[in-house]
């Protein structure tokens, strides 16, 4: 073995995992088609009534708890508007409420139909891709986690 292959971080993606997860953003992205607009998007002191709901209800639930006690948003901040966005495909309002969450969720599905064709072929082999660096890789998606939190404090402001 040479220098340059024992420096490589192989990733194994199993195709069942693939599909697993898929499925599991197409029930998330299938269910936000169901909640009702004012509930996703709402006013600090908005109430609504639901259809099966005598008692109006306070739409505080999807308040981020670190923006309330900090007063800037979390790195996931928009994330519940952008999986509504995404799953009304609109996927410019989506990519700009939060690029991570967009990101990750198209990834996922991308993910997915890989895994499915793989499976629908027979040839349901686990995808192996080589990076240069286990480091390499945290350093991505760290940088990446900090330049998505950086654009939701200073440019979106969910």
């Amino acid at each position: 073995m040479n220098a340059l292959s024992q420096k490589q971080f192989i990733v194994t993606l199993n195709p069942l995992y693939g599909l697993i997860y898929a499925s599991i953003v197409l029930i998330l992205l299938t269910a936000m088609l169901i909640v009702p607009k004012q509930l996703v998007f709402r006013s600090k002191y908005q109430t609504t009534k639901l259809p099966l709901l005598q008692q109006p209800i306070s739409l505080n639930i999807f308040t981020c708890t670190f923006k309330k006690i900090t007063g800037i948003p979390c790195a996931t901040c928009g994330g519940t508007r952008a999986t509504f966005y995404l799953s009304h495909l609109q996927f410019k309002q989506s990519l700009l409420m939060n690029p991570m969450v967009f990101l990750g969720f198209i990834g996922l599905l991308m993910w997915g139909i890989i895994s499915l064709t793989s499976i629908a072929f027979h040839k349901s082999k686990p995808i192996t891709f080589a990076l240069p660096g286990k480091r390499l890789l945290i350093i991505l998606l760290v940088g990446g986690l900090l330049i998505n939190w950086a654009y939701l404090i200073f440019i979106c402001k969910p």
